[in-house]
């Protein structure tokens, strides 16, 4: 690959960030519905095909923003995972980084959820691959309780972690419909439905606290 072809690539890749970043802008400050292709080439300042060029229509631009925010968020809670010994804290501590990025990007999060939801395409099948691979996340969480004599033997991790992502999609639910969600009565809130869950299933002396 030759100087020029680099060259290009990279612009392309820049041309592409700075339509991201000016959808991310617009779609905060006017919302989704209100924010026109040709507001984000405008603000982008490049033509509305060059836009198409890179992205087919508002929901790809509104799906990619928030997919790579939500990623880093899930990286970010991974790294400090290990702060909480107990396994339900640390299923706790992982819903909790992504409440709070609904809660503060409330709008934008109900239009991308309720697209993955009801709607289907790349952008939908992308969200829902995320949401299986944070789902596998909190199955290595309590497979290794299971593992360290935490949990009985006889838990069905999958079972468990299909109870875990209701749990967790039911109080996101809630940070999205609510006008005022606080994260800390949520949190709470999911806290003990998760510790709920799991009660019966400590083996003596690692009961639950």
């Amino acid at each position: 690959m030759n100087q020029t072809t680099n060259k290009r690539i990279q612009q392309k890749q820049q041309t592409a960030l700075l339509i991201l970043d000016a959808a991310k802008k617009l779609f905060a400050e006017q919302g989704f519905e209100n924010t026109t292709t040709r507001s984000i080439a405008t603000e982008a300042g490049v033509g509305i095909g060059t836009v198409f060029a890179h992205y087919p229509d508002k929901i790809t631009l509104l799906g990619q923003a928030l997919r790579g925010e939500i990623g880093q968020v899930v990286e970010n809670s991974l790294k400090i995972l290990g702060q909480h010994q107990e396994f339900t804290e640390q299923l706790v501590h992982l819903s909790v980084g992504l409440m709070a990025y609904y809660i503060k990007n409330q709008s934008l999060a109900r239009e991308l959820i309720k697209y993955a939801t009801f709607q289907k395409g790349p952008e939908a099948a992308a969200f829902n691959e995320q949401m299986t691979n944070f789902a596998l996340v909190a199955s290595g969480i309590i497979e290794q309780a299971v593992k360290k004599g935490v949990l009985d033997s006889q838990v069905q991790v999958s079972t468990m972690t299909k109870n875990y992502m209701a749990i967790h999609f039911f109080v996101v639910g809630q940070c999205l419909r609510l006008d005022a969600p606080q994260l800390e009565e949520q949190t709470t809130q999911l806290r003990e439905m998760v510790q709920a869950l799991f009660t019966g299933y400590c083996l003596r002396g690692k009961s639950l606290p």
